[in-house]
């Protein structure tokens, strides 16, 4: 109902019809979930959407009427919110000026201010455009005939020349300056003779060994009783 399409954020968006066409714009399902409408981020695409889509309030600020702003916002008349308002813009405004605050900047609602509001409408906008026209249909264009290609038009070949045969390699150049001197081929001295020393040889005979025969011990006689 109207409390659940209440007005959210820097706008105050309000409606279900609002809701539903800021959503389809921006990509956002404000219509299932309207508290995302409150979110700063969505609030200020949505604030940025019904400045310059929803309605041209840009011609309003340019005219420097913030009480046509105020009407073309659906802002209720409110003397002292009205003038809190315009009192940013003001500010705002001499800021973005340099410091001077230009001339003819009006707070007070009129019927001036009412009948430029009235103009931002989208019923408005779209009854001073007009329906858009038709774009005239355009028909394709023939495609240019390729010419044939003329025998005298293609080029033969030139012919090429056998390649020149390479001069002889010229010798090459003794060096100059004095000879170097002949280096010595070195001498290699002859190895001694080996004299070889016959190896002793020993013998390996032993020597005969004698055994002397062992005494023998004769009986001792015995007494015949």
């Amino acid at each position: 109902g109207a409390q659940r399409y209440r007005g959210r954020g820097f706008i105050r968006l309000t409606g279900v019809s609002n809701y539903r066409k800021a959503g389809a714009d921006l990509g956002l399902d404000l219509v299932s979930n309207p508290d995302l409408a409150a979110q700063p981020l969505a609030s200020a695409l949505i604030a940025s959407w019904y400045w310059t889509v929803a309605r041209n309030i840009n011609v309003a600020a340019d005219h420097l009427d913030m009480a046509a702003v105020n009407i073309a916002m659906g802002y209720a008349p409110n003397l002292v919110e009205d003038f809190e308002r315009c009192a940013s813009f003001v500010h705002a405004l001499t800021w973005f000026s340099g410091g001077a605050l230009p001339a003819g900047v009006n707070c007070e609602r009129n019927a001036t201010s009412a009948a430029l509001a009235r103009t931002l409408s989208p019923r408005a906008r779209a009854a001073t455009r007009g329906p858009a026209p038709s774009p005239r249909p355009v028909p394709p264009a023939a495609p240019a005939p390729i010419p044939a290609p003329t025998p005298s038009a293609i080029a033969e070949p030139a012919p090429t020349a056998d390649p020149a045969p390479l001069p002889p390699a010229a010798p090459a150049a003794p060096p100059s300056g004095p000879a170097p001197p002949a280096v010595p081929a070195p001498t290699v001295p002859e190895p001694a003779p080996t004299t070889t020393v016959p190896e002793a040889t020993t013998s390996t005979t032993a020597a005969p060994t004698t055994t002397e025969p062992t005494p023998t011990t004769e009986p001792t006689p015995t007494s015949t009783p």
